[in-house]
C-alpha cells in the first residue's frame, strides 16, 4: 500500500510537503508512510479518496486508480494539468475553506 500511496501522490502531483500540511504531519513522517516504515493514517487515507483516488485501489490494489465519479471528473482532469504553485495556492485556498475563514 505504501508504494501506491506515493504513486498517489504524485498522479495528483502534490509534494509531500502539501500532503503533510494538509494532514497535520510531517513531511518526514509522510516519507517514512511512502517507505514503508509507518502505519498510514485513516485521515490520509480519506484525503486520497476526497481527491479522487480509489479507495479500493489504494488499500488492495484492486482496480482502477481513479474509480467511480472521480474517474472523469472535469476537476479531476482539471486539477492534474494544474502547476505545482497553482495547486499549492488551491490547497491553501480549500484550507481556509475548511478553517470556516
Amino acid at each position: 500500500m505504501n508504494t501506491r500511496l506515493k504513486q498517489a501522490r504524485e498522479i495528483l502531483g502534490i509534494s509531500q510537503g502539501a500532503v503533510a500540511r494538509s494532514n497535520d504531519l510531517s513531511v518526514s513522517y509522510v516519507s517514512l508512510m511512502e517507505a514503508g516504515k509507518r502505519n498510514i493514517t485513516p485521515s490520509l487515507i480519506k484525503f486520497f479518496v476526497d481527491y479522487g483516488i480509489s479507495k479500493d485501489w489504494l488499500m488492495n490494489g484492486k482496480g482502477e486508480i481513479l474509480d467511480g465519479p472521480y474517474s472523469n471528473s472535469r476537476f479531476t482532469k482539471d486539477f492534474t494539468k494544474l502547476t505545482q504553485f497553482e495547486r499549492a495556492k488551491l490547497q491553501k485556498y480549500m484550507n481556509t475553506l475548511k478553517e470556516g475563514g
